[in-house]
């Protein structure tokens, strides 16, 4: 074999990595910002290896995944991005805590123009119990 590497010029082979990081579209951002809301998967279902079926069944439902990044809370993040949920919901402190446990994926989650709603209902309810009810979970 030949390595055609040796043959190009440090330049050439610059321009050769631009035009294909372009095609591949690293770097560059997919969200649309419209139709959409946000999923966050948490640390516990990614280090279980869980992620690729609960990607799977947002897709299984009918729902586009648009953008997808990994994230890795810090506190003071976590707290700004839950800042709705403060004084509201009784687990806020446990939640935020999970939240920077580890890394999470954060999607871009397309539904039609009342996205967040049904998504929130593909979700089910936030609470264990009531959403092994809902989905008829036995333990």
């Amino acid at each position: 074999t030949i390595d055609v590497t040796t043959e190009l010029t440090h330049e050439s082979l610059c321009k050769i990595g631009d035009l294909v990081l372009r095609q591949r579209k690293v770097g560059r951002n997919s969200a649309h910002y419209a139709d959409s809301t946000c999923c966050v998967i948490k640390p516990h279902l990614v280090s279980a290896g869980m992620a690729g079926a609960v990607l799977y069944e947002i897709q299984k439902a009918g729902f586009d995944i648009t953008a997808l990044m990994t994230v890795n809370f810090t506190k003071p993040n976590a707290e700004e991005f839950l800042e709705v949920y403060k004084g509201v919901v009784h687990e806020y402190p446990e939640i935020v805590e999970e939240l920077t446990s580890g890394m999470c994926m954060a999607l871009e989650v397309r539904g039609g123009p009342d996205a967040y709603a049904a998504f929130r209902q593909f979700c089910g309810p936030h609470d264990p119990v009531r959403s092994k009810v809902f989905f008829c979970i036995k333990n």
